[in-house]
C-alpha cells in the first residue's frame, strides 16, 4: 500500500474508532442458527451451576460466539475455548480478536443493501470469498448473517425484511449495523482472552477432556425440518457419535437439543440417563418469509 493512501487508511480507522466508541454496542456480533441468545440468561445460571469448580469451558459448536464471549467476559473460568468447525467462523473471530479496527473499517464502508447482499452469498457459494483479504471477508460475513433471514444458512437465507419485528418499534436492520461495529471493539477486548480453536468436534472434545472442563455443546439442528440452516451439514450418525462421545468423557457436559430430537429412540435413552434442567426454550428460525419456532431442551451430564 502506498504511503499516502496507508497514512489515509490509518487515519480513516482512527475515525471510526471514535465515532463508534460513543456508540452502544450491540450484544451479539450476527445472528447465527441456532444462536443461544434468546435463552443466555437461564443458559449462563446452568453453566454456572453445573461448571462449579471447573476450570475450563469449552464451546464446542461455536456458531455465533454469544456463549463464549458471555462466559469470558464474566470470568466464569481460567480457561475459555470457542471452537467451530466452520472455518470462515472460526477466521472471523480471529480477525476481530487480532484487529478490531481493520474489520471495523471495512465493515463501516460496505453498503448495507440487497444487491450487495447477494454478492456476497455468491462469493461464499463459490469460494471467491477466499480471494478477498482476510478482514474483508471477516466484515462480509458478518453483514452477510447480520442481514440474512434468523442468521440462516446460503440456502435457507434470505435478504431480512427492513421491519422484522413486529413490535411497534421499526428497527430496520441496516439501521442496527452500527451497534454491530461498536459491539466489534468490545467483542476483541474480550476475546484476547478466549482460547479460539478450528477443530472437529471430536478431535476438540479430546483434546479438551479433563476432570476439571465443562463442555457446552449446541449441535446443528439434524431433524429433517430443520436442514439446510447450516454452511456444513451435521447428520443423524454425527449426533450418535457426540452423544457417545459425552458418555465417556472425564468432564461434565451441558447438551442443547432441538425437542423434535425425541423422536430418535437412541436420543431419548441418552436423556433419560441425564438431568434435563430446562425445557420447552422457544427459539424462533427463518424459513425464507416464514418465521417457525423450534423448542429445545438442555441436559447436564448426571455425574
Amino acid at each position: 500500500m502506498p504511503q499516502g493512501v496507508s497514512r489515509a487508511w490509518a487515519a480513516f480507522k482512527s475515525l471510526v474508532a471514535r465515532h463508534y466508541a460513543a456508540r452502544r454496542p450491540a450484544r451479539q456480533v450476527f445472528r447465527y442458527p441456532g444462536s443461544d441468545f434468546k435463552i443466555l440468561p437461564a443458559l449462563l445460571g446452568a453453566i454456572g451451576r453445573a461448571g462449579a469448580g471447573a476450570a475450563a469451558f469449552v464451546e464446542v459448536f461455536g456458531g455465533s460466539g454469544i456463549t463464549s464471549y458471555n462466559v469470558a467476559a464474566r470470568g466464569m473460568f481460567r480457561v475459555v475455548v470457542y471452537n467451530d468447525a466452520n472455518d470462515l467462523l472460526v477466521e472471523t473471530f480471529t480477525a476481530i480478536r487480532e484487529a478490531p479496527g481493520e474489520v471495523a473499517a471495512r465493515l463501516a464502508l460496505m453498503p448495507c443493501s440487497r444487491s450487495w447482499w447477494r454478492r456476497v452469498a455468491v462469493a461464499i457459494r463459490t469460494g471467491e470469498i477466499l480471494r478477498w483479504d482476510r478482514y474483508e471477508r471477516a466484515a462480509a460475513l458478518i453483514l452477510y448473517h447480520k442481514l440474512a433471514y434468523g442468521g440462516t444458512s446460503l440456502r435457507k437465507a434470505g435478504f431480512i425484511r427492513p421491519y422484522v419485528y413486529g413490535d411497534g418499534r421499526d428497527r430496520a436492520a441496516c439501521r442496527e449495523l452500527d451497534g454491530v461495529i461498536a459491539a466489534i471493539f468490545e467483542w476483541a477486548r474480550v476475546w484476547r482472552g478466549v482460547a479460539i480453536e478450528n477443530l472437529d468436534f471430536r478431535d476438540a472434545v479430546e483434546l479438551y477432556d479433563s476432570a476439571a472442563t465443562l463442555f457446552y455443546c449446541d449441535p446443528p439442528y439434524v431433524h429433517p425440518r430443520h436442514r439446510g440452516y447450516y454452511m456444513a451439514e451435521f447428520t443423524e450418525g454425527d449426533t450418535r457419535e457426540l452423544l457417545e462421545l459425552l458418555e465417556g468423557i472425564r468432564g461434565r457436559f451441558i447438551l442443547k437439543l432441538a425437542a423434535d430430537m425425541l423422536e430418535y429412540g437412541f436420543v431419548r435413552r441418552f436423556v433419560e440417563r441425564h438431568r434435563v434442567t430446562r425445557a420447552a426454550y422457544s427459539s424462533s428460525v427463518h424459513h425464507g418469509r416464514n418465521k417457525g419456532e423450534v423448542r429445545e431442551i438442555l441436559l447436564v451430564s448426571s455425574r
